[in-house]
């Protein structure tokens, strides 16, 4: 007896078909296995967009904040010196 006949002889005795044999072997797993990796694979993705765009927003409040800090030091930079007026 070869080593495939065996097999199929081993299976049907088992209940289990030659598609879920090939499934179990190529490492798939169980077919609500899947479905649940798939699910994980979605959460996982939009989890993904919501953290890209959290980072788009905070670069741009961080952008207006380096202009705004950029304006006010240019003047402060622009205007007269007060040295009576700082403490000593």
């Amino acid at each position: 007896m070869s080593v495939s006949a065996s097999t199929a002889s081993t299976s049907t005795g088992l209940g289990i078909s030659a598609a879920q044999l090939t499934t179990l072997a190529s490492g798939l797993g169980r077919p609500d296995e899947t479905e649940a990796l798939r699910r994980h694979v979605a959460d996982l993705e939009q989890t993904a967009m919501n953290l890209r765009l959290q980072l788009q927003e905070r670069t741009e409040e961080l952008d207006a904040a380096r202009t705004t800090n950029r304006k006010l030091m240019a003047e402060l930079n622009r205007a007269p010196a007060r040295r009576d007026s700082l403490p000593r």
